[in-house]
């Protein structure tokens, strides 16, 4: 058998900081951090993000990971933040940084940085121009995180804010929270960023397209400052270009600073271009204007213009909501309302839907027909109850939904992003058809899109403190509403043998935290935690449901040949008939009744099987000449629930004839 895991340590060096190692390289002793690190193990930049390896024979449904608790040395950012990109409802923050991590941005009301907006605004890191469907493929996925992380890897920060109100002043902090959890600021305070007073509608725009010869150049950034313009504009090389190396620029973007208006393009426009190829290396391109041969134009006329609205709108009604699946898509009709409740049929805007739950696709809405909006396609991602918001600019008028479930299954999530040749579900979740390093039923357990290369979004590692001692914890997404995964938290010392911490089924809050019950020593003594997910339709799912923890850690009381309480039934034979583990109900053994066919008789042995159990047959046997027994049937796990087997062999007058049913374990393929 197969179990899928990674193993991460806490491994403390001289300073107190740590330094993670792949399993391979556990053994290598880190005295320090710096070259040393790196030296034993590799680039640590995304040790946290681990790619599973096999290792001990565990059930292979069971998928494990563990992380190291990582405490980063501090160190700066190079450069200020600046704010590009800035339209009405949203806006870019660029800044270049000497600490690898994720950026984040931190946005105030006020320039003191007091009041703190945490609602609303929807924060992206590594925007990209054109965001990925929610039907891309694996591969397409895939490409646009390594697209990500080639600008992260420059030491490039970028972070879009939208939902953001126009005309208003908001104050930013830019910084990078790295592998350990530590927020590095970058320098020089908050950045002042004003939005623009109205969203034009843009057709026909020309198209600044600088190219470099040099392909490696794609996930530099190139910046375009034009004089009186409002903001810069922000183009990543490679990307709305194909993946060419080309810096893309939208100059019908630039707004003027004085009258808050697309800038006229009628005209000769001077603007200046800079290369950030990574931390401290910048480089003036241009000193350009329009005729200049530094670029080339895409169209030939540009439009600029407001929409107009004079409707009376006093707020959006969405029509019910049924429960819903993560990741599949579903509609929705919003009718635009009078104070009086009548259609606003004037109305023919759009809307900015947002969500309580993980809006994967549907922010932008089609133009209303007549004050309703018909079929509108919305993807949620995550599971929950959740409501949906509608904004927009058009009119102060807002709405929003009734509350409604959204769950999931693993036959919903295979449906969309499994593996279509795996013939076993078993082997569907353990596949990883995308190449990630991620088995399916870990990517589904912590909610990952499909594509992720890591647990960097789903899984976190910490450190408490009480009184003197230091404890390490370690926090992870579940699923909310699903009904068939539970996650097993385990610590150990030395590898050797795993100590089950706890089992968290699926549930609320999205978040969890569970800390270890062992302090770590300051003497150098490592602790390692790590969490697994295990599916439903196999053994070590009942096993963790049934038993506690020490009683899971116990093969003698939990293990599938185990008795607890001598009762001579083992507990492969209680999960296979859907019995309690510590109270099985006799009831729901086998019974033998006897049925005549033809003038003779017959035993029939009646059971209850499971629907979904990947690991398990059952096996019905019948002899005249004990010990040799005669299969008369084998039975898989499926419906109906309530099974009859008859005997092949007519009770004889004379002599004896016994059935039975016994539990065999699957195979290993």
């Amino acid at each position: 058998m197969i179990s899928i895991q990674s193993i991460f340590s806490r491994q403390p060096t001289e300073h107190g900081h740590s330094c993670p190692c792949a399993v391979e390289e556990l053994a290598v002793p880190v005295q320090s951090t710096g070259d040393r690190c790196r030296a034993a193990c590799g680039d640590t930049r995304e040790a946290h993000v681990p790619s599973p390896v096999s290792a001990n024979r565990l059930r292979p449904i069971v998928a494990l990971i563990s992380l190291s608790l990582l405490i980063a040395l501090s160190s700066g950012l190079s450069a200020t933040p600046t704010a590009v990109n800035v339209g009405a409802a949203e806006f870019t923050v660029f800044w270049e940084s000497e600490v690898s991590g994720e950026p984040e941005v931190r946005v105030y009301a006020d320039a003191g940085g007091t009041d703190e907006i945490t609602a609303d605004l929807r924060r992206e890191a590594f925007p990209l121009a054109a965001p990925l469907s929610p039907y891309a493929t694996g591969a397409e996925r895939l490409a646009a995180a390594d697209f990500k992380d080639s600008i992260g890897g420059r030491g490039l920060m970028t972070v879009r804010v939208s939902g953001a109100s126009p005309d208003t002043a908001y104050f930013v902090e830019a910084g990078v929270r790295d592998d350990g959890g530590t927020f590095h600021a970058a320098k020089d305070g908050l950045v002042e960023v004003h939005t623009a007073a109205s969203t034009p509608f843009v057709a026909d725009f020309r198209i600044a397209a600088f190219t470099f010869e040099d392909a490696a150049e794609t996930g530099s950034i190139a910046v375009l400052s034009a004089p009186g313009a409002r903001s810069p504009l922000l183009a990543v090389v490679g990307d709305a270009s194909g993946g060419l190396p080309h810096a893309v620029f939208p100059l019908g973007a630039l707004v003027d600073d004085a009258t808050g208006e697309p800038m006229p393009l009628d005209g000769t426009l001077s603007f200046e271009v800079s290369h950030y190829r990574g931390v401290d290396d910048r480089a003036l391109m241009a000193d350009a204007v329009m005729t200049d041969g530094g670029f080339r134009v895409a169209a030939l006329t540009t439009r600029a213009f407001e929409m107009a609205v004079d409707v009376d709108v006093a707020y959006f009604q969405f029509d019910a909501v049924d429960d819903q699946m993560a990741g599949q898509p579903f509609m929705v009709r919003v009718t635009a309302r009078t104070d009086e409740g009548a259609i606003a049929s004037d109305f023919g805007g759009t809307l900015t839907l947002d969500s309580d739950g993980r809006l994967k696709a549907g922010e932008s809405t089609a133009a209303f027909a007549a004050g309703v909006l018909e079929d509108h396609e919305v993807v949620i991602g995550n599971t929950g109850d959740f409501r949906l918001f509608a904004t927009t600019t058009a009119v102060a008028a807002t709405g929003e939904s009734n509350v409604f479930r959204v769950s999931t299954d693993w036959e919903n999530y295979a449906s969309l992003f499994g593996d279509p040749a795996a013939e076993r579900r078993r082997e569907q979740r353990l596949a990883d058809p995308e190449g990630t390093g991620l088995p399916a039923l870990m990517r589904y357990g912590f909610d990952l899109a499909p594509g992720a290369a890591g647990l960097g979004d789903a899984v976190e590692v910490d450190e408490t403190v009480d009184g003197d001692d230091r404890y390490a914890s370690i926090t992870f997404r579940r699923l909310q509403y699903a009904p068939d995964v539970r996650y097993i938290v385990h610590g150990t010392s030395d590898l050797n043998g795993w100590e089950t911490l706890a089992v968290v089924e699926p549930g609320t809050p999205e978040w969890v935290t569970v800390e270890d019950g062992v302090p770590l020593a300051n003497s150098g003594d490592g602790r390692f935690l790590r969490v697994g997910v295990v599916g439903d339709g196999v053994y070590e799912y009942w096993r963790v449901g049934e038993f506690g923890p020490a009683q899971i850690d116990d093969p003698s009381v939990s293990g599938p040949d185990a008795d607890p309480g001598n009762l001579g039934i083992d507990n492969r034979t209680r999960y296979a008939l859907g019995m309690s583990g510590i109270d099985p109900d006799l009831g729901l053994l086998p019974s033998r009744t006897v049925v005549t066919e033809s003038g003779e008789s017959f035993y029939r042995l009646d059971f209850n099987r499971l629907l979904l159990a990947d690991d398990i047959l059952y096996i019905v046997e019948a002899t005249s000449d004990y010990p040799n027994w005669d299969e008369i049937a084998v039975i898989e796990p499926g419906e109906p629930a309530e099974v009859s087997v008859v005997d092949s062999t007519p009770i004889p007058d004379q002599g004896y004839r016994i059935i039975r049913m016994r539990i065999e374990p699957v195979p290993e393929p």
